[in-house]
């Protein structure tokens, strides 16, 4: 009996790669905008770990790592993507795929966003622009810039940010949705600036682009964004509407983490109604959310609006950790005027708890912080209320030294 040709295994093997991974994307692309069930997530892992060890397999790896990339990020994972975005980045180079480097970087550059590594998150940033410049692809350069704009935001840098996003403006079309990423950037940096009215005039304006694509996540964005700016204003009804749209949105596509600064906006507006104890279940369940994910920005915000509450509530005590933590989150995002509003928290709780000397040395620390903050006025408002802490403290130093 004649012997037919020896197997070629490691075509053999090639083949069921390749297949299992255009199987797993092909799954993936399916959920459209919401998250892939948990099988669907370890079959495209499970390829991915053999697939980018496969350079012949490269045209449905890299398809499906960029597939599979926002889906990661909107579902939490941080650190362990990396790992497969940089491995996506090296077979990218290997491959001479500028196109899906590029993105590959841009998107590991959101993950550093996120985990408020701002500094690793521009250094991809700048190395995804490059590539996208020597692209056709004006759209895809105008994301990267409108995300440097961003991380150039959160670092304080409000005239690089502004140029940032007048870049990414001058490549997209008026009508397009992206454009609603932009004015989401300008949006936050007038709301730095204690802007209430311009930042929701920018994020009204993003939303009427964003409501023109498909991207729900966005459009979830502006709502909540807009409900924060509607709070400042005092519109208490208004910012209610906004978050709880925002809050649906996220819940129809799965996006826990968003959702969860939903319900954190949601909780200032129930502090603002006066219902402190729900406002605290509410923040409670959004830093549960946010431990998980380490997102340290957010972070930052509910241990500080926790802490406050529970001082409120006649609790310094228990206010003490969340208002120590909240310093700390801020000291790492680089956020001057939150870093000084929540060491001003810290030395009020202090105070309470009658700790006189941690109190003044946390307000002196308050003090020194305020020249990095841009808003002048507030500025002098913020240094005017401090001090009159100070004084209060000299005073109770006073009466004691009299006791003894």
């Amino acid at each position: 009996m004649a012997l037919g040709a020896p197997l070629d295994a490691p075509s053999l093997f090639l083949s069921y790669i390749v297949n299992t991974a255009r199987a797993a994307l092909e799954q993936i692309e399916a959920t459209g905008a919401a998250l892939p069930a948990d099988e669907d997530r370890d079959l495209a892992l499970h390829s991915l770990d053999y697939a980018l060890k496969l350079p012949d397999a490269w045209s449905v790896t890299g398809s499906l790592l960029t597939a599979l990339a926002p889906k990661m990020e909107r579902a939490g994972y941080r650190h362990d993507w990396i790992a497969y975005l940089d491995a996506g980045i090296d077979a990218s180079q290997q491959c001479g795929d500028q196109a899906t480097e590029a993105e590959l970087r841009l998107q590991k550059g959101i993950l550093h966003q996120l985990l408020a590594e701002y500094h690793e998150a521009d250094g991809e940033y700048l190395l995804s622009e490059a590539g996208f410049a020597a692209l056709p692809d004006q759209r895809a350069l105008a994301r990267v810039l409108n995300r440097r704009a961003f991380v150039a935001r959160r670092q304080g840098r409000h005239a690089d940010a502004e140029r940032l996003a007048a870049s990414a403006m001058a490549l997209l079309a008026a009508d397009d949705a992206e454009l609603g990423y932009t004015y989401q950037v300008l949006g936050t940096i007038a709301y730095d600036r204690m802007q209430w009215q311009e930042a929701a005039r920018c994020f009204r304006l993003s939303l009427d682009l964003l409501r023109q694509g498909d991207d729900r996540r966005l459009q979830g964005w502006a709502h909540s964004n807009l409900g924060l700016a509607h709070w400042q204003t005092g519109d208490l009804a208004g910012a209610e509407a906004q978050l709880l749209q925002a809050i649906d949105l996220f819940a129809l596509i799965g996006d826990p983490i968003h959702q969860s600064v939903a319900r954190l906006n949601l909780g200032n507006v129930l502090v603002a109604r006066g219902e402190l104890e729900q406002a605290l279940l509410v923040y409670g369940e959004a830093e549960a959310v946010f431990r998980k994910a380490h997102d340290i920005e957010r972070l930052a915000s509910v241990n500080n609006n926790i802490g406050k509450v529970c001082r409120d509530l006649g609790r310094p005590a228990e206010a003490l950790p969340f208002c120590r933590q909240a310093v700390s989150y801020y000291q790492q995002t680089r956020q001057p005027a939150e870093l000084v509003i929540a060491s001003e928290s810290l030395g009020e709780t202090l105070l309470a708890l009658e700790d006189w000397s941690g109190a003044a040395e946390t307000f002196l620390t308050a003090l020194d912080r305020l020249p990095t903050v841009e808003n002048e006025d507030w500025r002098a408002e913020t240094a005017e209320r401090i001090n009159g802490y100070l004084q209060q403290i000299d005073q109770q130093a006073g009466t004691l030294s009299s006791a003894d």
